[in-house]
């Protein structure tokens, strides 16, 4: 992390960025499974009216068989015509089902994950703050010491490197 940061502060804007990481998952995880229940809803209230929709298509069939004529015909045709926007109707729904809700209902192990990286962050920043702490207590303890100084300040690239997972605030 940067040098002539204190341990102190240091951890302060690493529980800050930890915060913010853990709402936003948060956030997004709310809302996401929210709007996954409402099309959820949406999906099983289409397939009520194709149910419908299919119950008409019977009835006009039925009706067809007891006619004759130019009105079986056109019952008959009437038929058709409905049974295919049924069909129709189908293929969206199945099309909503596997497009739309079901990825959106796999986005909760998304948010696991990234909830599991940053408790695997917190984990390295908290090594980062104790290796701060230890270089603060060295600078205090024996300000001529300059090779344990040196030693204890030497970069760390892991935190960068698990930090980077995560996009920087001003870039959501």
């Amino acid at each position: 992390m940067a040098s002539g940061v204190s341990a102190e502060e240091l951890k302060l804007q690493l529980v800050s960025e930890e915060r913010y990481l853990e709402d936003r998952v948060n956030h997004v995880e709310r809302h996401v499974a929210a709007l996954a229940l409402d099309l959820g809803a949406l999906v099983r209230k289409m397939a009520r009216l194709r149910d419908k929709g299919d119950k008409i298509v019977s009835s006009v069939r039925d009706f067809a068989s007891a006619e004759a004529g130019t009105m079986r015909k056109s019952l008959e045709g009437l038929g058709e015509c409905l049974s295919a926007v049924e069909n129709s109707q189908q293929l969206q729904i199945d099309r909503m089902e596997a497009k739309v809700v079901k990825p959106l209902l796999e986005y909760e192990g998304v948010c696991k994950k990234a909830k599991e990286e940053i408790r695997v962050a917190h984990g390295v920043w908290e090594k980062e703050v104790n290796k701060q702490r230890n270089m603060d207590r060295v600078r205090f303890r024996d300000p001529a010491n300059r090779k344990r100084i040196v030693s204890s300040n030497s970069p760390s690239y892991v935190v960068p490197l698990h930090s980077s997972t995560f996009p920087k605030r001003g870039w959501t």
